[in-house]
């Protein structure tokens, strides 16, 4: 069995400070998981107006947008216990498993995500604050295959191992929260896609391609060109987090799809890439490997309902020119000539 160690990709914690409103959630707040794809654009958001302290697991070099750091082992109940001690808000955003790492090792998953979360959550049931946990389950995979769009009453269907446990761990949660211990905000997030570094585990097509045109290398497509998913920009992730933590009523224990809207096929995100890197971008099929679903159509109503002022979505060809643009930045192979154009 893999350690758990080897599985965690940057668990961070920071703490950060913010605004006064007549709310719990508005005083102290804590990030697992800062330098991940979606923890990196969420601190960065915050730091723009928040001051923030980062706790990073031993062994971490990922650069972070925090003030200041701290070191934390997630697997240490002690160590973790006193990190959360004061905190108000918690955004669990480690990443542990991809839909295609071990995909169908349930066992893995219980042992190592879902036994995380629960670390956590019980830790935080444990302070005297009343801890409110933000967690990104998975809108992409835990409804399995379906071309209908999926609300947040759509029964889930998880197909793979990760979508399983991202459905356990939304258990853990509810349970927590009926028995008046913590409060929750689940974001049930499309396929992410904007980080400027490597992504260093095989999750993610849009970056994982663009990685490869940087580094021209020949991607392997592990889905069927007209396999359809539906595509979030991650800046647009990190508003969304940003808008619950500014207003928190309307996400009291609830859970939200948060995606584009729109679903897009693999045929024409790889003509996109190739478009936007000058055909820089090769691949090949390669269906040896598990693809996660074929099709998923994500409904955001009741997110759009709760908070209209999100409305920063970003177009796919223009995420995907921003993202190309990013890791050309923190490429050594960038030159000036990279730089034009997208």
């Amino acid at each position: 069995m893999i350690a758990a160690a080897d599985l965690v990709a940057d668990p961070i914690i920071s703490w950060a400070n913010f605004d006064p409103h007549d709310t719990e959630m508005s005083d102290k707040a804590v990030v697992i998981g800062a330098t991940g794809l979606l923890g990196s654009s969420t601190v960065k958001l915050l730091s723009q107006t928040r001051h923030v302290i980062e706790l990073r697991q031993r062994g971490s070099a990922r650069q972070s947008f925090a003030a200041e750091t701290r070191i934390v082992d997630l697997f240490e109940p002690r160590s973790l216990a006193d990190a959360i001690s004061d905190a108000t808000t918690i955004l669990f955003f480690p990443s542990f498993s991809t839909p295609s790492t071990l995909p169908f090792d349930v066992r893995q998953e219980l042992a190592v995500s879902t036994t995380a979360l629960a670390n956590l959550v019980e830790a935080a049931a444990a302070t005297s604050r009343h801890a409110h946990i933000v967690f990104p389950s998975t809108g992409g995979a835990i409804y399995g295959n379906s071309e209908a769009p999926c609300t947040e009453q759509t029964p889930a269907a998880p197909e793979s191992s990760y979508a399983f446990g991202k459905l356990i761990s939304e258990e853990i949660l509810k349970f927590y929260a009926r028995l008046g211990k913590t409060s929750f905000t689940i974001f049930r997030f499309s396929n992410l896609y904007g980080y400027s570094g490597k992504r260093l585990v095989p999750q993610g097509v849009i970056d994982r391609f663009l990685d490869d045109a940087v580094e021209e290398k020949v991607s392997s497509v592990w889905v069927e060109p007209s396999s359809t998913r539906d595509y979030l920009f991650v800046d647009d992730a990190a508003h969304a987090v940003r808008a619950v933590l500014d207003n928190p009523t309307n996400a009291w224990n609830s859970t939200f799809n948060v995606a584009s809207g729109n679903s897009t096929s693999i045929r024409e995100i790889l003509s996109i890439i190739k478009k936007t890197t000058g055909g820089r971008h090769e691949f090949k099929y390669d269906s040896s490997k598990y693809g996660g679903v074929r099709h998923i159509a994500i409904d955001t109503t009741s997110f759009r309902k709760a908070y209209p002022e999100w409305n920063v979505l970003t177009p796919i060809d223009e995420g995907i020119a921003i993202t190309w643009r990013r890791k050309l930045m923190q490429s050594s192979a960038c030159s000036p000539a990279d730089m034009t154009g997208g």
